[in-house]
This record gives C-alpha cells, structure tokens and sequence, in this order.
C-alpha cells in the first residue's frame, strides 16, 4: 500500500514536471523552435501546392524583424534587406528547385542581454534544381535573434567563413 502511494506520488510528479517544460518553454527552447519553423519554412517538396508555399513563405516572413542584416565575406554580400524583399527572393530561390530542405545543427544560443539571442548554428542545404542537378551545401552561421512582443525575430546573419584544408 505505501509503495502503491510512492509510485502513484511518482507519477503525478513527473506528469507535473513534463507539463511545466513543454508548456511553459525556456527561452533557449523558443529560439531553436523559431529555427525549426525556419527550416520547415525553407524546404520544399515536388508536391507542393500553392497554398502550402504561401504559407510557408509567411512563416518567414513572421520569422524575421522589420529589417534584417545579412553578410556573406566570401561573397562580398552585406546589408540590410526588408522582410518583405526577403521572401520575395526566398520565393524566387525556391522557384528554382523541385526539392529543398535546410537543416539547422549544432545550435548553440547564448543571451548577452536581456531580449537578445545570439546562435551560432550549422545550415545545410539540399535539394533537387529543377533542371536535376543535385545541390548540397553546408555553412556556418551566426544570428542575432531579438525578441519582440514574445517572439524571436532574427535580426542579423552572418555567414561565417570556415578555413579549408
């Protein structure tokens, strides 16, 4: 009977502590969720409809700030872009694939104030171009999120350059 107390006790215990992580998230966990969406957002499959794809592309657009910064040294690609231009290219750079998919690795969220995050993360992107040459890429990135009205909202992109051998 007491050991039937204990177990139950258990139980409840780790329902309550489950409940309490999902239900009410770190900040940390926030900003890999709004990672998440932006993969989600990125990819796409041969099937894909149109109402899928608008939909998509609004999620990247409530991904992102007013403006955001991007800056590739090894293009020798900055500045500031508005969000709507953003998903304007984003839709034209899907346009050019049957299937893409971006994949977000390693994250690693730091806050170095209050309503800012930074992540350093691994971006990897495939896909299919719709001429049917294979695509693959890997690159380093680092972001500024910052958050606005409860949400995180990216900010700025740095593309990292990574030494080759």
């Amino acid at each position: 009977m007491v050991a039937r107390k204990y177990l139950i006790s258990g139980v409840i215990a780790l329902v309550v502590i489950i409940a309490v992580v999902y239900l009410f998230p770190t900040d940390t966990r926030r900003v890999k969720r709004q990672f998440t969406t932006l993969a989600n957002a990125v990819s796409k499959t041969p099937a894909e409809s149109n109402l899928s794809m608008v939909s998509k592309l609004n999620q990247i657009k409530l991904a992102l700030a007013v403006t955001c910064r991007f800056s590739d040294p090894a293009h020798e690609v900055s500045g500031a872009y508005p969000r709507e231009e953003i998903v304007q290219r984003a839709a034209g750079a899907r346009a050019h694939f049957s299937k893409l998919g971006l994949k977000f690795a390693d994250l690693h969220v730091t806050f170095p104030q209050v309503g800012i995050a930074t992540v350093t993360t691994t971006a990897t992107v495939t896909g299919t171009a719709t001429e049917g040459d294979a695509f693959n890429e890997v690159h380093e990135l680092e972001c500024i999120l910052q958050k606005s009205e409860g949400n995180w909202l990216v900010t700025e992109v740095t593309v990292v350059e990574v030494l080759k051998k």
